[in-house]
């Protein structure tokens, strides 16, 4: 996850509508074992105060 090339907005460019939708294709992660747990903890911790915000606006 980490190690994956950054493309600059001018290598983008000169691609193809196919070739831009590849590249990120191949930077979706859905197994959560490639992210890094830090990230994964702060994700996390951001989902449950957003579920918690709304949760508290119900009423």
């Amino acid at each position: 996850m980490v190690d994956q090339k950054v493309w600059t907005v001018e290598e983008l460019e000169q691609m193809t509508p196919q070739e831009q939708d590849a590249i990120f294709a191949s930077s979706l992660v859905t197994d959560l074992s490639r992210v890094p747990p830090e990230f994964l903890e702060r994700v996390r911790r951001r989902v449950q105060e957003r579920i918690e915000d709304a949760e508290s606006h119900r009423s």
